[in-house]
């Protein structure tokens, strides 16, 4: 794939140029202004992901048969009949602020899009112990419907956020910092409703407390951070000149977005048929593997937390293993962009689409298996983030925004039936 190739052409006259100027100019500070602002946008991350992945574990509290917790005040709706319907609720809304979250970033900025995103995303999920026990499953529903239409906001803005900040050589390495906010979000999403489930403070401590790890963001990202390099009042003029060049960035030109060139173009159709596979891998995983665990498994709900962390956990480490090694392959010519591109996507695709379909087979008694399977799971989503997760600030920095609102909006509208799937086949526990 050539950057630009389709959607913004006149980057693409000057970006080798400009590529090979910033790699011999000074670049500023060893840890740099750009550098805290990827730091943020993984926080933000891993707060966007332990909303969204710890309901998985919280609702396998909330409708237990029997009381998790010592304190008898804590509440157990296991009448409700719903639970994979709430699950899926999420991703409702979240598809169409996906769409409409790009081009409402850009004519306004996006420092207040994420900012807001999270914030709305952190408050209704804070209130879901309370909506539970006034409004019962119509009440969490509601929260999840809102929370969607938060993070619906959130992800496509990072995607823009990392394309002003991260120069192509920093890329995959940008990226892979990112993901480490999925990976250590989704860790902290099991961890924390296991942990304080069995507690006398009971299951809904986890929401609370989850949700003050989000609002502290909130203030962090308030006060330190910025659209881009242009506008930022902190940063050096030596790495602003360096982020600036490299990236081929102009403050000057409001670009329209080439909409029709977005649609008509067979690389971005590429990119959604990918974020279709990941939507749907990555949202089965989320929202399924904590009650497979319950059901199928039998693991109580302490051991439940504690296991569906450790596929993350081999997650995170082979993330900082495969985004320094993308770079190295890409910068010695070893392989173009595009096949490393290719070549991570297909090997975390293939290692997905086996071990799913694997765990649909397995016993009880074989327990150690599924934890593997699940570890190759996130080994492999690890890999794809090299793939089709940076082609599209490949293909364009300045609409990645857009382009990834578009794509995710498609992928999630077909993934959010993966819970609902479940719903509707699985009629019945497994005993």
């Amino acid at each position: 794939m050539t950057a630009y190739q389709d959607v913004d052409k006149n980057e693409k006259q000057n970006k080798a140029v400009k590529h090979e100027e910033s790699g011999n100019q000074n670049k500023g500070p060893v840890f740099g202004a750009r550098y805290i602002q990827i730091m943020l946008i993984t926080y933000c991350i891993l707060v966007g992901i332990s909303t969204r992945a710890s309901f998985a574990v919280q609702i396998v509290a909330m409708t237990a048969k029997n009381a998790s917790s010592p304190n008898p005040s804590i509440p157990i709706y296991n009448s409700w009949k719903n639970s994979h319907v709430v699950l899926s609720s999420f991703y409702w809304l979240y598809v169409v602020s996906n769409l409409i979250c790009g081009p409402l970033e850009k004519k306004f900025g996006a420092k207040w899009f994420f900012l807001g995103a999270l914030f709305l995303n952190c408050v209704a999920y804070s209130f879901i112990p309370v909506m539970a026990q006034e409004f019962g499953e119509i009440g969490v529903l509601i929260c999840r419907l809102v929370q969607g239409l938060g993070s619906g906001f959130m992800y496509p803005t990072q995607q823009m956020l990392i394309g002003v900040w991260a120069p192509p050589e920093e890329r995959s390495r940008a990226i892979i910092s990112v993901n480490t906010g999925v990976t250590v979000g989704t860790m902290l999403s099991s961890i924390i409703p296991g942990l304080l489930t069995p507690t006398w403070w009971g299951w809904p401590s986890s929401f609370y407390i989850i949700g003050a790890i989000g609002l502290v963001w909130c203030v962090l990202y308030l006060l330190l951070g910025h659209d881009s390099p242009a506008t930022h009042p902190g940063i050096t003029p030596e790495e602003r000149r360096y982020i600036q060049q490299s990236l081929n960035q102009d403050q000057d030109i409001n670009v329209p977005v080439p909409y029709m060139k977005i649609i008509t173009s067979i690389r971005i159709w590429a990119v959604l048929v990918a974020q279709i596979g990941v939507a749907w891998s990555n949202n089965m995983a989320l929202t399924e593997y904590s009650t497979y665990l319950d059901k199928v498994m039998k693991f109580d709900i302490q051991a439940n937390g504690t296991l569906s962390a450790i596929p993350p956990a081999v997650g995170l480490i082979t993330g900082f293993i495969v985004g320094p090694l993308s770079d190295f392959l890409i910068n010695r010519k070893y392989l173009s962009t595009v096949n490393a591109r290719r070549q991570f996507h297909l090997t975390g695709a293939l290692g997905i689409s086996v071990s799913l379909t694997t765990l649909s087979y397995l016993k009880q008694s074989q327990q150690a298996i599924s934890i593997f399977l699940m570890v190759v799971v996130y080994v492999s989503q690890a890999a794809m983030v090299c793939g089709s997760g940076l082609n599209m600030i490949d293909l364009s920095p300045r609409f990645a925004g857009v382009i990834f609102g578009i794509s995710n909006a498609c992928g999630q509208s077909i993934a959010l039936f993966a819970p609902l799937l479940v719903q509707f086949v699985v009629t019945k526990d497994v005993k």
